[in-house]
């Protein structure tokens, strides 16, 4: 009986660890590049933006662009989201991600210490799984106000 019973648990829980390994690999490959290099991920394009993130959070990153181009001034996204600053220097990003209310819903967290032990950061992502792929919805840092789709969404 205990080993039906342990069956059971395995079965119930295989979905929301595999959804675990996906987005996490997701994040790997995205963190993965702030661990070796000074060069943030380029998400300045349509086409950049949208490997990253939801469809609509890429085309607000891109209306966001136009009009900062358009205004000759930075955009409302004025940081690099994925460290919640402007400035990087190459450090260790621990990742974790817990699994969502449904199955194609994921939180991720990359936790790194700024160059010098001063702070620790704490990045937020709430994480989708779309026909392409795992996709970040919305972000948000501890301590800061707002998420990315408040920053994205607010009047100038």
């Amino acid at each position: 009986m205990r080993k039906l019973i342990l069956a059971a648990l395995l079965l119930a829980m295989a979905p929301a660890l595999a959804q675990d390994s996906g987005a996490l690999a997701f994040l790997q490959q995205i963190y993965g590049q702030y661990e070796k290099t000074d060069d943030g991920v380029d998400i300045r394009s349509a086409g950049a933006a949208q490997r990253y993130f939801t469809p609509a959070v890429a085309r607000l990153m891109e209306a966001d662009a136009a009009e900062a181009a358009r205004n000759k001034q930075s955009g409302r996204l004025d940081f690099d989201p994925f460290i919640g600053g402007q400035f990087w220097a190459p450090t260790k990003v621990t990742l974790t991600v817990a699994p969502g209310p449904k199955a194609d819903q994921a939180t991720g967290t990359a936790r790194y210490i700024v160059k010098g032990g001063t702070r620790e950061v704490v990045v937020t992502l709430d994480l989708v799984k779309i026909p392409a792929g795992w996709r970040i919805a919305d972000m948000r840092w501890v301590g800061e106000q707002g998420t990315l789709m408040n920053i994205l969404s607010a009047k100038q």
